[in-house]
């Protein structure tokens, strides 16, 4: 990236426990594994899996809706047996031969370097629509899944930036760039687009900037994005947050 690229939006921030978004992703992954040892044609249902995971049924739906997005599942209702509201029960989506779409963004991200008259500018502004329609989405209304609310401080539209990273394949760590207080970072140890981030830096790196961006405007989170360093190391990019001013 040829400059540093800074926001100048408000900023107050309060500390986040970085464990909790690896474990909502791990336990995304128990509930697929379950689902997916559910008999043919039959499924489980919610209380199945709330009983088998130890959780509870909320958190089991919540982690449902978003595998039912990704199309890792489907759901079925059942015929009614008698009265109340017929079961639903959840089945492993049939395996989808992989599309290449490595070779897609590289080709896109190779027309707006070349075709557009500033490129970084345009792909920033592309991830921060990016970035608002995700926060859309239904299955993020509810924000990202905590293990206890009280025993962690967390800035909300900061965590559900973080289940955003997580969910595009960034493997996003929050870190304490210093002493508490000061502002922290989100290192992000793989970068799904990391052959067209090598190609085109100026394009995809302003891109995920404006991801990052528009997921906390969408939330009028007083939150900012100072600047994203791409591969500080060869698989690690560092967005920097904004300082608590609180």
């Amino acid at each position: 990236m040829a400059a540093t690229v800074v926001t100048t939006y408000p900023v107050k921030m309060s500390s986040i426990n970085a464990g909790d978004m690896r474990r909502a992703g791990e336990r995304r992954e128990a509930v697929l594994r379950e689902v997916e040892g559910a008999p043919d044609r039959v499924g489980v249902g919610v209380a199945e899996l709330a009983a088998s995971l130890e959780l509870h049924p909320n958190t089991v739906r919540f982690h449902l809706a978003r595998l039912l997005a990704d199309g890792e599942v489907t759901q079925t209702t059942e015929p009614p047996t008698g009265p109340g509201r017929p079961r639903i029960s959840y089945l492993r989506s049939a395996p989808v031969r992989e599309r290449n779409y490595g070779v897609l963004a590289r080709m896109l991200a190779g027309v707006v370097a070349t075709g557009v008259p500033d490129p970084g500018a345009s792909a920033r502004v592309a991830g921060v629509a990016w970035g608002r329609l995700e926060m859309a989405e239904p299955q993020r209304r509810d924000g990202p899944v905590r293990d206890n609310d009280k025993d962690n401080d967390c800035d909300q539209p900061v965590a559900e930036l973080l289940t955003l990273l997580t969910d595009v394949g960034f493997q996003p760590e929050l870190v304490q760039s210093g002493s508490p207080g000061a502002p922290q970072e989100i290192w992000m140890q793989h970068c799904p687009f990391y052959e067209a981030a090598r190609e085109h830096r100026d394009v995809v790196c302003a891109l995920h900037l404006g991801l990052m961006e528009g997921a906390l405007l969408a939330r009028d989170s007083p939150v900012g994005v100072q600047r994203l360093d791409p591969f500080v190391r060869p698989r690690r990019c560092i967005a920097h947050l904004t300082a608590d001013q609180r």
